[in-house]
């Protein structure tokens, strides 16, 4: 597709195309003209003829982005129908080529025109939206790959913890039973029996409470029976007595729970979050907030550490950080990570909800 306002200058790139072996699909001598072809196209979108209309490359004219024109042709192209757009220019001044960079063009091809750059151009286009493409296509795939693998890390850690829960800490208090009724039993005289009993009790308590705590730490019972908020006061207070770092709590969300996904992906933020400050904030006090909107939820971890610094922030080794975004990509969340030095970090979490409203 060429979009040119001299009709001549149009033809003559549409005769320099045809001579290169390639079919100028359709030629528009204004932005709204082209504009209105692009409608067409969208409107045939479902149609099988689709394919042999749908231009593989753009071009246009740099004169018409002065009148503001070209951009939004350009950025329709790209949105709408992610097709490579080349723009062809009169010079190389610094103000057009700025309006040009600004819709992220394949390419530029200098009038007067010759063959030979035309080709070169065009084929260098054609070839980096195809890398493009591929490797758009190849990132969706890893983070589907990501997100089924955590998928099934949290199915298979929920099995795990219900089986540890249910299974093992029954058999344990069954044993913690039996002891206590073997104690009871034993003659008063058999004193290095009665303590050998007595502390094998007391080691059974230990190996419960370890059960329960890695039960808990493989999926909290408490997030899948009670929902979300009751699963972030729990794990809230059980940080602040392990670390003795002060969280002050806010809700305000109602009696309203998320989807069993979405209220995962908060809880394991809000994890990661507290696992970070305990680590590097050397905070004192952290401020939680957890606020229902009418299209969304809003999850704020603040602290009053030292703050974490932009290159942690961009670090590609911050596999944390990243795990955070990643959770709730599937609908669209966002996570906002801000620090200030020696006044603390902050971790917003917006998430679009679909909220069960029972």
């Amino acid at each position: 597709m060429v979009v040119e306002e001299e009709k001549t200058a149009a033809l003559d790139i549409q005769k320099i195309l045809q001579n290169l072996g390639h079919t100028v699909t359709s030629i528009a001598l204004s932005g709204e003209e082209a504009l209105k072809e692009l409608a067409r196209l969208e409107k045939l979108k479902n149609l099988k003829s689709l394919d042999g209309d749908k231009p593989d490359l753009v071009l246009i004219d740099t004169d018409l982005l002065d009148k503001g024109e070209g951009i939004e042709v350009a950025h329709k192209i790209r949105t709408l129908f992610d097709i490579p757009v080349v723009y062809l220019i009169d010079s190389t001044d610094e103000t057009t080529l700025e309006l040009a960079r600004a819709t992220e063009p394949f390419g530029y091809i200098l009038k007067p025109f010759e063959e030979k750059e035309f080709l070169t151009t065009i084929e260098m286009a054609s070839h980096k939206h195809t890398i493009d493409r591929k490797l758009i296509e190849s990132h969706e795939q890893l983070r589907n790959l990501s997100l089924h693998l955590q998928s099934v890390r949290e199915g298979e850690s929920t099995r795990i913890a219900r089986v540890v829960h249910d299974e093992l800490a029954h058999l344990l208090t069954a044993l913690k039973m039996d002891l206590s009724w073997l104690y009871k039993r034993l003659p008063k005289g058999q004193k290095p029996l009665l303590d050998q009993t007595k502390s094998m009790s007391k080691l059974t308590d230990m190996i419960i409470k370890s059960v329960q705590r890695i039960s808990l730490e493989l999926r909290p019972v408490i997030l899948d029976d009670l929902g979300l908020v009751p699963a972030i006061e729990w794990q809230a207070q059980e940080f602040e007595g392990r670390t003795n770092i002060k969280c002050e709590i806010t809700i305000d969300c109602g009696d309203n729970n998320l989807d069993q996904d979405r209220s995962t992906a908060l809880f394991r933020i809000f994890q990661e979050a507290l696992t970070n400050v305990a680590r590097h904030a050397n905070a004192t006090k952290i401020k939680v907030s957890l606020k229902e909107r009418p299209d969304k939820l809003l999850l704020k971890i603040e602290d009053n550490g030292r703050g974490i610094t932009e290159e942690q922030i961009s670090d590609p080794k911050s596999f944390g950080l990243f795990g955070m975004r990643e959770r709730v990509y599937p609908w669209g969340g966002e996570v906002e990570i801000k620090g200030l030095s020696n006044k603390g970090t902050t971790v917003t979490v917006i998430l679009p909800a679909t909220l069960n409203h029972d």
